[in-house]
């Protein structure tokens, strides 16, 4: 079906460049909007479907549509398997990212007519430039966002998308924190970069990888201040914006009270952290910060030397060093 591609010539003639920094999604839907079309209206002249969007398998046939790079698009698209490659860092679940359910900045995308990658990582939630939260869902019907929609800047029910009103200015802590993960997304994930500028006496942290600072938010941001967590029995395939936001200052707060304490009574913690995204972090996750750290905050917190009870499928703990505080 998508040999079918000198259609493109009479529907795309215009040529439109990336931007440094622009979700591939969003590019998409931006060089449609160029060309005086939409992607429902491409979808229906090439016979193809787009209703879950176009992924990395798509790369070649992109590239040709678009008149674009084919790396490009393997890098920036999004993907439907696990273990992938993408913004330079190795992912491990779809989840981390918001490709079922994108989001953006009503204000950035209006005036700027462009979609930011860094929005489509999951533990992004806040513009820096407008101190606004991102928004996932139109304001009128209201359904989550898709990039199955006529234009950035517009919802798949022609709404035009907008921020809440109601919605307060983010707090400082998740506008540091957005400053520093769109920092760290423009690095290789090998590259040593350092934690947050109120985390940085916690040296280890320097050494996780994006991935596992989503374990992370989770561990230490699932459960409620002063209240019990309860699992839900069907977990979602993701979270609104707003949880996580929620997630992230919880996670950032305990974590900044867990390095600054003076004497480390790890096991007093057993009840604010979660260990399964910790298990998780240790066993699936191929970064060596990532398991060397969940190493060790599951064995001094929860007594769960990894070294021992996961030697059996996974060889390599035999020989994991912990890293110390």
């Amino acid at each position: 079906m998508r040999a079918r591609i000198l259609l493109t010539e009479e529907l795309l003639p215009i040529s439109v460049d990336s931007i440094e920094g622009e979700s591939g999604p969003g590019y998409c839907l931006r060089a449609l909007e160029r060309n005086a079309t939409d992607i429902h209206t491409l979808c229906m002249k090439l016979r193809i479907s787009g209703l879950n969007g176009f992924n990395q398998s798509d790369a070649v046939f992109l590239s040709q549509l678009f008149k674009a790079d084919v790396v490009w698009f393997k890098q920036m698209m999004p993907a439907t398997t696990r273990n992938f490659e993408w913004q330079q860092h190795r992912w491990y679940r779809s989840s981390d990212l918001r490709f079922t359910v994108p989001q953006v900045c009503p204000t950035c995308v209006h005036r700027n007519g462009w979609i930011k990658a860094a929005w489509d990582f999951s533990l992004s939630t806040v513009c820096i430039e407008h101190q606004c939260a991102l928004v996932d869902a139109c304001p009128s019907c209201p359904r989550s966002l898709s990039w199955y929609r006529p234009a950035p800047g517009i919802a798949r029910c022609r709404h035009v998308i907008r921020s809440n009103p109601k919605e307060s200015k983010p707090a400082e802590l998740l506008l540091e924190f957005q400053s520093w993960v769109e920092a760290r997304l423009a690095l290789n994930q090998d590259q040593s970069f350092g934690a947050p500028s109120h985390l940085s006496r916690w040296r280890i942290l320097k050494d996780v990888s994006l991935p596992g600072w989503v374990c992370l938010m989770e561990a230490f941001g699932l459960k409620p201040m002063d209240a019990p967590y309860q699992p839900p029995l069907f977990p979602p395939r993701f979270r609104p914006n707003k949880i996580w936001r929620e997630i992230i200052t919880r996670a950032l707060v305990r974590i900044e009270h867990f390095e600054q304490q003076e004497v480390k009574n790890w096991s007093e913690w057993k009840a604010e952290i979660q260990q399964f995204p910790l298990l998780r972090m240790a066993t699936v996750h191929q970064h060596p910060g990532d398991q060397s750290l969940a190493a060790m905050l599951l064995e001094k917190i929860f007594s769960y030397r990894a070294s021992v009870r996961l030697t059996k499928r996974h060889a390599h703990w035999g020989q994991m060093q912990l890293f110390e505080v």
